[in-house]
């Protein structure tokens, strides 16, 4: 096939994270992993790199796995290269390449190291020794660039000492909260401390080797069931940092997830558009009368007191965000930061653009005002779209029909609510960015005048 013909093939691929495959006919030459799979691989016709250049004249073919994160991504194109062993991932052409992570087990502080494979490792064995430390070796994994940075990720659920040595002061992740509690500092405390903290390290260990061993909803469950007791016992500092962990764990994907990858291709999309038509299913309990959710539409306000308002609208389209769709705003309201206003003014503003389809649903980050007064416009225009906010403070859904708002919460596992805050966190995301470029560009100009 020719160049431009691969070229054509790689627009038409999704800005979403997942990984690309160059083929020679049947034969896979290539494995990568992006995270916007249309620009890394439309890279590849503007690369004069030797390897770039190969690969756009051997190829036949490029196709793509779609996937729910760049973690996940990562994940799938390390299972991939082990499969096909593609020859043009260089670091693949001989068996002494393989990495493994390494935990060891019995110490005071228990160690997490990326290695080689050792000479005389047998990793189908329950125990392996890592020069004079006994543990568990995991993987293979693809390249010490991958495997650093699958560590980075666990390291921020689980945090873990990399020191060889304890020293006399916390060490420098220990600032970082990437190494909490740190030994340096436990070995300072009373023994009574001593104890508490080194449990609380063994477990961050423990629950690291879980997850490496494709326990994860194991880990999940125990940690959402010890957040609850603490926030019983009104230890709300501790149940935050396990909330924190919990969002983390949520948002990363098992290995037992990279099976379903595995034997299909269309996996992630065809699980968002199940959750879509489970979404329809719940809100029609309410009376809402919707046929499908095919189109989304979320906004958010973002502002400082007032100043550089600005306000985004993503477009979710079967579960998925369409980012050509993706729209910005400068608010025009500027006698008070009231974000209820500055929404309303917004959706009416969007709402005169005819020739943007209208979406099945609009989502609001917000509570009750916020539905409320949107609700109202759209009666006003005569308009027949729902509003479903989504309020910050205890994540809960707020649905109004038949004159009554009903206030849903719904499980922080629920695949649904995790679908509706994927859509609110990148409205948020988006506005941000926007708030952050014109009040940048607004103190250049400053400092440019002075």
């Amino acid at each position: 096939m020719a160049n431009e013909k691969l070229k054509l093939i790689a627009q038409k691929f999704p800005q979403r994270p997942g990984i690309y495959k160059f083929k020679q006919d049947k034969q896979v030459l290539y494995v990568g992993k992006a995270l916007s799979l249309k620009d890394r691989v439309l890279t590849y016709f503007q690369n004069l790199d030797l390897k770039a250049k190969q690969l756009t004249q051997l190829a036949s073919n490029i196709s793509y796995i779609e996937t729910e994160s760049e973690f996940q991504a990562l994940l799938l194109e390390a299972n991939l290269i082990k499969k096909y062993h593609p020859p043009y991932n260089i670091i693949f052409k001989d068996d002494k390449s393989y990495l493994y992570i390494f935990i060891s087990l019995g110490e005071d502080y228990p160690k997490v190291i990326a290695t080689r494979k050792p000479k005389n490792v047998d990793v189908s064995k329950k125990w392996e020794m890592y020069e004079n430390l006994k543990g568990h070796f995991f993987g293979p994994y693809p390249s010490t660039s991958q495997t650093q940075e699958l560590l980075r990720w666990l390291r921020k659920i689980f945090p873990f000492c990399s020191q060889k040595k304890i020293s006399s002061k916390p060490c420098f992740y220990s600032h970082l909260q990437l190494c909490n509690p740190c030994p340096n500092y436990i070995q300072k405390q009373d023994k009574n401390t001593q104890l508490i903290l080194k449990k609380i390290y063994k477990d961050n260990i423990t629950n690291i080797k879980r997850i490496l061993e494709e326990k994860i909803k194991n880990v999940v469950v125990d940690l959402s069931k010890k957040m609850e007791d603490l926030s019983q016992n009104q230890k709300y500092e501790e149940a935050q940092i396990l909330k924190k962990r919990l969002f983390y764990l949520n948002n990363l994907l098992t290995v037992t997830k990279i099976k379903n990858y595995l034997t299909n291709s269309q996996f992630y999309p065809e699980a968002q558009i199940q959750i879509t038509k489970d979404m329809t299913k719940m809100l029609n309990k309410f009376n809402l009368k919707i046929k499908q959710l095919e189109k989304i539409e979320c906004f958010d306000i973002s502002n400082l007191d007032g100043k550089f308002a600005v306000a985004s609208q993503v477009v979710f389209m079967n579960g998925l965000p369409d980012k050509s769709q993706y729209k910005r705003y400068r608010i025009k309201i500027t006698d008070e930061p009231n974000d209820v206003k500055m929404l309303s003014e917004v959706i009416s503003r969007r709402i005169k653009h005819k020739e943007w389809p209208f979406p099945d649903i609009i989502i609001v980050d917000g509570g009750i005002p916020q539905v409320s007064t949107i609700h109202q416009l759209l009666i006003k225009e005569n308009i027949d779209i729902h509003v479903i906010g989504l309020a910050k403070k205890k994540e809960t859904l707020i649905i109004y029909n038949n004159d009554k708002f009903h206030q849903l919460k719904l499980s922080k596992f629920n695949n649904i609510l995790k679908l509706i805050q994927q859509i609110r966190d990148e409205s948020h995301r988006f506005a941000i960015k926007y708030h952050r470029h014109l009040r940048n560009k607004f103190l250049t100009n400053i400092q440019n005048i002075g």
